[in-house]
């Protein structure tokens, strides 16, 4: 073979890479630009005109209390409970409870420390101050030993939001105050 042939296969052969991706970079090209069918329910919500969507939605977020004292106060003393704050779930429809957090001191009575969240509303906070009872109340708690641990967790737990905002209540029943952080992931 000449020289002048051997130089064409050479250079055919560094080729054949590139128009390989060509080629797939034009099949995913395609697959981005397949066609969308939008489906209109008028009594729901109307569609006019066209419709563009960018980029991915947001699926999550994350709500966290952040290091709060909880000091030794019993589950069923619902006046003393401390407060955590308020938790939005509007538009979510499940939440996922972790709790973590630390002892302040070497415990010598083993106990719970936990989260309630309870609907946020007039009527869940007139059941706990008048009757001490929680009305729909999820709840995630961790059992902690005299001698473990200082660094306690507890969950995930998920659960099904059923309300558009909760309020966070924390009860521990140790002998020792704990720094506590609820998360909550909130998932639509």
């Amino acid at each position: 073979m000449s020289r002048g042939t051997w130089l064409t296969i050479v250079l055919a052969m560094a080729a054949v890479p590139g128009l390989l991706w060509l080629g797939s970079a034009d099949a995913v090209s395609q697959a981005a630009e397949t066609p969308v069918f939008v489906m209109n329910f008028p009594g729901v919500q109307t569609v006019r005109g066209e419709v563009e969507v960018r980029g991915l939605g947001s699926f999550g977020s994350l709500f966290e209390t952040g290091a709060l004292n909880v000091t030794p106060v019993k589950r069923h003393v619902t006046t003393r409970l401390i407060d955590g704050g308020v938790i939005e779930t509007e538009g979510f429809s499940h939440v996922v409870l972790s709790l973590s957090g630390e002892i302040r001191g070497e415990l010598t009575r083993a106990g719970t420390i936990g989260a309630i969240l309870i609907p946020d509303t007039e009527e869940s906070e007139k059941y706990l101050k008048t009757k001490g009872v929680f009305l729909f109340p999820e709840e995630v708690v961790t059992t902690l030993q005299v001698g473990g641990e200082s660094v306690f967790m507890a969950g995930p737990r998920r659960v099904v939001v059923a309300f558009p905002r909760y309020r966070v209540l924390f009860h521990n029943s140790t002998d020792k105050t704990v720094i506590a952080n609820l998360a909550a992931y909130r998932t639509k």
